[in-house]
Order: structure tokens, then sequence, then C-alpha cells
């Protein structure tokens, strides 16, 4: 009690909810999740976890104060946002995809094979092959790229998971030019950040920037 009275003085939340896309790095997650733990050891905290898409519904529904996700098309009106890092995305094929063969990869070669693309409410993806699989997961469309179902962009903290290192190879593609991905923050419109979540928003935008350097 005298530590949560001590948090509240100084201007600390007492509790947090915190909602995170599956596919942000998880080193960057992890480290943030115990230095928190030191910084504020009587913090009650909420994870939540989910799609880009969920994470900013788990904010509207006030059942997350703040989320972090992958920017996938303008913010609802309800929000405040704050862009916070990026990270970089690559082609990637199965090991023994047709593709993988060391070439330098040009668009042409794409088209003659099944692209797999990430969906989302009102964005839409580039499809350069005339043959498409959506989902609305990074992770499964790593799952399928890994059965060699297709080739995807994804992000490469995603592609380098230890669960997929060994069964994917990223292909050299200048002319794609991707752009790194954009992570942003968002929280409802009115409600101020307390001591907290300012940290945690400072933190975590370093630490991102540190795991994908």
């Amino acid at each position: 009690l005298d530590q949560r009275a001590r948090s509240l003085h100084d201007g600390s939340e007492a509790a947090l909810s915190m909602a995170f896309d599956e596919a942000l790095p998880y080193t960057a997650i992890a480290t943030l999740l115990r230095e928190i733990s030191v910084k504020y050891p009587s913090l009650e905290l909420t994870l939540l976890n989910g799609t880009a898409t969920e994470v900013a519904d788990y904010v509207e529904q006030e059942r997350a104060s703040v989320a972090f996700h992958f920017d996938r098309g303008p913010a609802r009106a309800c929000f405040e946002l704050r862009r916070i890092g990026s990270v970089p995305q690559g082609v990637f094929v199965a090991v023994d995809h047709p593709l993988a063969d060391g070439r330098t990869v040009r668009r042409k070669d794409l088209v003659g094979h099944r692209q797999l693309l990430m969906h989302a409410d009102d964005v839409h993806e580039v499809a350069y092959s005339p043959r498409v699989w959506r989902s609305d997961s990074f992770y499964s469309t790593a799952e399928m790229v890994a059965d060699k179902l297709g080739w995807a962009v994804l992000p490469v903290n995603i592609a380098h998971y230890e669960g997929y290192r060994q069964a994917l190879k990223e292909l050299p593609c200048p002319a794609l030019a991707l752009p790194r991905l954009s992570v942003r923050m968002l929280w409802l419109q009115g409600r101020p950040l307390g001591a907290t979540a300012l940290y945690v928003q400072q933190r975590f935008a370093e630490l991102l920037l540190d795991s994908t350097a």
C-alpha cells in the first residue's frame, strides 16, 4: 500500500493495461516488461495481444489504455496516436522455393508465384501476382510461406523468429524498394497519458531502435 501510494503521489498509474501487435519484435517487448517489473514493482499490469486491428479494438473498447501496433492505415477518429519507430521488412519464401536460388528477383519473377498478403480493414496491400491468398496475421502468413504456399512481404523480425529462421529465406528484390513498417502508439482522445505510460512509450521506442538496428 505504501508503494502504491508513493506511485500515485508521483503521478504514476496504479494499474496499466497495454495491447501489443503480435508481430512486433518480441525481444523488445520482453526487455520492456522486465524493466517495468523493476521500475514499477507495485504496478498492476494487464497485457493483451492480437493483430493490428484487434489491439486497436481493445483500446476503443477500453480494455487497454494504450496499444502498440504496425501502422495499417488511417487511425480511427477516437484515437490519439504517436509514431514511435519502424521495423524493416523483406520478401520471403521457403528455403526450397523455386525463387530461392540466390539470384536477384524481379517483379516479373514474383508474378508467376502465389502471393500471400496481409489483410486488414480499409487497407489494401499491393498485389504483384494474379494469384493471392490473404491472412490477418503475419505469423499465419509466415507459416504458409514455410509450407511453400507462396511468397510474402514480412517484417524481418517475424522471419527471423526461431520457428521460421531455418525455414524461410529472404529474396534480394531491390525493385520493390520496400519501406520500413511504421510502429505507432494509440490511446483514446481526451485521456491524458500518465507517467508510467509515458515511460513505456519512450522506452519501447528506444528498444525498437536497438532491436532493428
